[in-house]
């Protein structure tokens, strides 16, 4: 079985518990086989870090999907997780090789989501990690996942305190 796994880009502190609590289950289940994480700036990321951290020596494999490539480097958060410095967490990297640009709506990180709710619709699952912003990349990713009858587990995450 594979997970998925694709989340909002702001986090809260008080949200790195309701992942942790997400991610355990999935990670101590003998069939799951394979992680997918979103390379995107996060919760996804951030639960990448998460899983290595819980659980150095299993044998479930850890994927980082970038929408672009690992060289393509956006404006980032200042404390925040760039998913480039995620890549030694993970055992395999796949490149979408797609452009980040601002004039087509960011179709990159749309691919993202469709490409993990692909790879995981025949013998798997998405977590969103997820404010409930229709649309989101996230929110987008759910309502892909829901049109192709893929199943999906929703963790509702705040984004950062006021």
């Amino acid at each position: 079985m594979k997970v998925a796994v694709m989340g909002h880009q702001e986090v809260a502190e008080s949200d790195l518990t309701l992942i942790a609590q997400a991610l355990l289950p999935f990670l101590q289940d003998p069939d799951v086989d394979e992680f997918l994480f979103a390379a995107m700036e996060g919760a996804s990321t951030l639960a990448l870090a998460m899983a290595y951290d819980l659980v150095k020596d299993s044998r479930q494999k850890f994927t980082l999907v970038f929408p672009s490539t690992v060289e393509t480097r956006p404006v980032w958060e200042p404390g925040s997780l760039p998913p480039w410095d995620a890549v030694p967490l993970a055992h395999k990297v796949v490149e979408l090789g797609m452009p980040l640009q601002a004039k087509d709506g960011f179709k990159a990180h749309r691919k993202l989501g469709e490409y993990l709710v692909d790879q995981v619709a025949d013998c798997g699952q998405l977590i969103a990690f997820w404010n409930g912003t229709t649309r989101s990349v996230t929110g987008r990713t759910v309502r892909y996942a829901q049109a192709k009858d893929v199943a999906w587990q929703h963790v509702p995450i705040t984004g950062p305190e006021a």
